[in-house]
């Protein structure tokens, strides 16, 4: 995992990531190169500003909130910046005054655009400490259809509130075009697992495909896929699979299903689609593949898979997403598990989640003790 972390050019990338490589391993060595990425943006921030985003973002990450912010006040360069890195300091302090002062910031923005933006983070960060009144108070500030969906979906999957689900489904979208609608749609039904929008999701698709006869959608079969898998249709899953013509969506499909199901035939198809795809999309698929893998308790494939990534960066998350799997198995954190979830969620974007957790507990239990060893032993020596 070190050596992953090393091939990383960029130098604050690489420091972000030793962040991360430290919470997991619990080792003070990457945090020994941090500080010293740290010292080398101080000096170059005393007589150019233009590193100073870099540096704001290291002082987050570490805790060094104080730092942090007086940093903020200095950076005169993108706007949004300066909103995304204050909107961090208030989600740590939960001070309303940060949230004040990050709202005062986005008056400030004049593109629109960027507004906008801003202001569907700004919802997130709320509902990030748990405060969902002020989340949906933003909604109307918001002018794109598909931002003001997508918070509201937020607060309903964040308070479990049956209202907040219903008001998810009666949302109307009169600007927006059916692929958004349709990607929305599929968002409502991972959540609700409801047949009622499973068949909205279908009708949608299809509307789509009528609408554009000669254009792919590859990427929409493969959604469908994963939200036929959540109610547990899996004999629609399987059709669909097949019928999907492009190998990289079919292998990603693939290994939704063969994780739904654990079963080796599907994940050996997903690994023959693999091979037929273009090479420039190998490294986006395995990471799926370490994901699957994991989550049904196969730790010497994802080994494979993670060797095998040609990207850095890509590789790196992976590793991650592989020691956070090992080390909430072994119940090795302390803190509560939905904290590690999404710290996994925001590490491999989207890979796993909460049922993925589960299986792969369920599974080391049941099988896999020898396998575990084999992890404890990756971890320390790599």
């Amino acid at each position: 995992m070190r050596h992953a972390i090393e091939k990383i050019k960029d130098p604050d990338e690489q420091a972000l990531d030793q962040i991360e490589f430290a919470k997991i391993t619990r080792s003070e060595e990457p945090i020994q190169k941090v500080h010293q990425r740290l010292a080398a943006l101080k000096e170059e921030c005393e007589s150019d500003d233009e590193n100073i985003k870099s540096l704001i973002e290291l002082h987050l990450r570490l805790g060094n909130i104080d730092e942090a912010h007086s940093l903020i006040k200095r950076d005169k360069n993108d706007p949004d910046d300066q909103v995304f890195a204050q909107l961090e300091v208030a989600k740590i302090t939960k001070r309303l005054e940060d949230f004040q002062k990050a709202e005062e910031l986005i008056r400030r923005i004049d593109d629109k655009v960027c507004k906008q933006i801003c202001l569907v983070e700004f919802a997130y960060a709320y509902l990030d400490i748990g405060n969902a009144d002020q989340a949906r108070a933003i909604v109307p500030k918001l002018s794109s259809e598909f931002d003001q969906f997508g918070v509201l979906l937020e607060i309903a999957k964040d308070t479990k509130l049956r209202q907040n689900l219903d008001t998810v489904r009666k949302f109307t979208f009169n600007k927006e075009e059916i692929d958004s609608q349709f990607v929305a749609q599929i968002k409502l039904i991972l959540l609700s697992k409801d047949q009622q929008d499973l068949s909205k999701a279908e009708t949608l698709l299809n509307k789509l495909k009528q609408a554009e006869p000669s254009k792919n959608h590859h990427n929409f079969d493969r959604m469908l896929v994963k939200v036929y898998v959540a109610p547990g249709k899996i004999e629609e899953a399987k059709a669909l699979c097949d019928k999907i013509s492009h190998p990289f969506y079919r292998c990603l499909a693939q290994v939704t299903l063969a994780v739904a199901i654990n079963d080796p035939v599907d994940f050996e198809k997903a690994e023959q689609s693999l091979n037929q795809s273009d090479e420039c999309m190998h490294d986006v698929a395995r990471m799926k593949f370490v994901s699957g893998y994991l989550r049904t308790g196969h730790l010497d494939k994802a080994q494979e898979h993670i060797r095998a990534i040609k990207d850095p960066q890509i590789q790196f998350r992976s590793c991650l997403v592989y020691l956070m799997f090992i080390a909430l198995a072994e119940k090795e954190f302390k803190g509560e598990v939905r904290e590690q979830e999404g710290r996994i969620d925001r590490v491999c974007q989207g890979l796993c989640d909460e049922r993925s957790i589960q299986g792969f507990q369920k599974a080391l239990r049941e099988s896999i003790q020898e396998g575990v060893q084999q992890a404890v032993s990756y971890r320390t020596s790599d």
